[in-house]
């Protein structure tokens, strides 16, 4: 399977088809009004700044007991990375939420294994300004939600989100040639037009989701930082 990772520039744009083509259906733990976020230290053995390598596959190994979470509806949410900085810039701010572009798949599991996929050419590395460099990247776990790629975040439960990340980097395995990057920069430039033509006209129609809770249980017994539609009260 070849990933096809959202790629997006410093300022957020979706550069390349998502993988939602190649992703299977997810059964609902909740309802798309309530997001649950598991944090990766507590689902990968790969810690923060784990190496992936262009022309590579990206393979994370499950921690053995966290495989029944990985195997009953989770489902990652990746977001791209600039240059510098540990967080995705956002779209666009719609109060009191900002949107935020994404890749949503559910990945292959076998033996312990989760496959995002093989990583090929300039898609996955930081293409700005006509200079390439690393490509960086968040990968959140999530349960239910809206499994669509615009995804609202309170501006208060940015930071407790991202915290249960995992960042990974893919190293530069080659040289590319000027005209390529070229052509890839001019690929960024219209795509960062279409999309954000597509938040102004569907950001604000999706869910805004906030920090409800630091920590809850599901039904099987996972601790999940949950997050709760804005247009819900929270509870004093």
């Amino acid at each position: 399977m070849k990933a096809t990772f959202l790629i997006a520039a410093a300022v957020g744009a979706a550069l390349v088809p998502s993988l939602q083509s190649q992703a299977r259906a997810q059964p609902s733990l909740f309802s798309d009004r309530e997001l649950g976020v598991i944090d990766a230290r507590e689902l990968v053995q790969e810690q923060n700044g784990h190496q992936f390598h262009d022309g590579g596959q990206v393979i994370l190994t499950i921690l053995p007991q966290a495989r029944a979470r990985l195997a009953s509806g989770v489902r990652l949410r990746i977001f791209r990375l600039g240059r510098s900085g540990r967080l995705p810039t956002p779209w666009k701010f719609f109060h009191p939420c900002f949107v935020f572009n994404s890749t949503v798949l559910v990945p292959a599991v076998s033996q312990g294994l989760l496959n995002l996929g093989t990583l090929e050419g300039l898609d996955y590395l930081t293409v700005e300004q006509n200079r390439v460099s690393d490509g960086r990247f968040l990968i959140v776990f999530e349960q239910g939600g809206d499994s669509r790629e615009i995804v609202r975040l309170n501006r208060d439960s940015i930071r407790s989100y991202f915290s249960k990340a995992l960042y990974i980097e893919v190293r530069q395995g080659r040289d590319y040639g000027v005209r390529d990057i070229r052509r890839r920069s001019d690929e960024i430039q219209q795509l960062i037009l279409q999309n954000r033509a597509e938040v102004l006209i569907n950001g604000p129609q999706r869910n805004c989701y906030r920090l409800r809770t630091a920590d809850v249980r599901s039904d099987r017994g996972d601790r999940l930082a949950m997050l709760g539609d804005c247009a819900i009260p929270q509870a004093r």
